[in-house]
């Protein structure tokens, strides 16, 4: 007679001999949680299908882009090599560093569970503040000025975007980012016959 080895009883499965259901779910339903919210009972996880590492994997590659963009059109240094190591330095860390506040500042819509399932229910808010936020950031170039002049000996000429407005239109676009969730009714649901 052969013994073959069987898994680890686990919390879905029953444990005094009692038939386990064909979908290999637990007959009795979940509880500890109200129905909507976060899965996996950690407050940053997103849910199954954007998981909190790759939301913010994807706010960064966002920012990042945009912020590589708006370093290029800066005068940071006329040497080019100088200008080099600061822009990269800047593209790395303004996208850190901001997600860093903007997460710490939005931990009420992650905690809050009443909270959470409203702003979940009402995504159109967040892929509305990213627009806002990018439409920010375009019209401080638009309302920028032309500067010439000289540092460190070189002649240089920059078309300088309207700051205040410029760090504006990043805040908004970084914390709708790092807090995005597209509504439930925008996501395809899948039929079974």
């Amino acid at each position: 007679m052969a013994v073959v080895p069987s898994e680890p009883a686990s919390d879905s499965q029953p444990v005094d001999g009692a038939a386990a259901p064909l979908d290999g779910k637990s007959p009795e339903p979940r509880r500890g949680r109200p129905a909507g919210t976060f899965e996996g009972g950690h407050p940053l996880h997103t849910g199954r299908r954007y998981p909190f590492r790759t939301q913010m994997a994807v706010a960064y590659v966002v920012l990042a882009m945009t912020c590589a963009r708006i370093t290029s059109t800066m005068v940071i240094s006329p040497d080019p090599d100088r200008a080099i190591t600061l822009g990269i330095t800047i593209v790395v860390v303004a996208p850190l560093a901001s997600m860093a506040v903007m997460v710490l500042l939005g931990l009420p819509l992650r905690l809050v569970p009443k909270l959470r399932r409203w702003w979940i229910a009402n995504g159109e808010i967040s892929v509305a503040g990213i627009i806002m936020g990018c439409l920010a950031i375009a019209a401080a170039y638009v309302r920028g000025h032309q500067q010439e002049g000289t540092a460190e000996g070189r002649h240089y000429s920059a078309w300088i975007p309207d700051y205040p407005m410029l760090f504006a239109g990043w805040l908004v676009m970084a914390f709708f980012l790092t807090h995005v969730w597209f509504p439930p009714r925008w996501r395809r649901t899948s039929t079974r016959g």
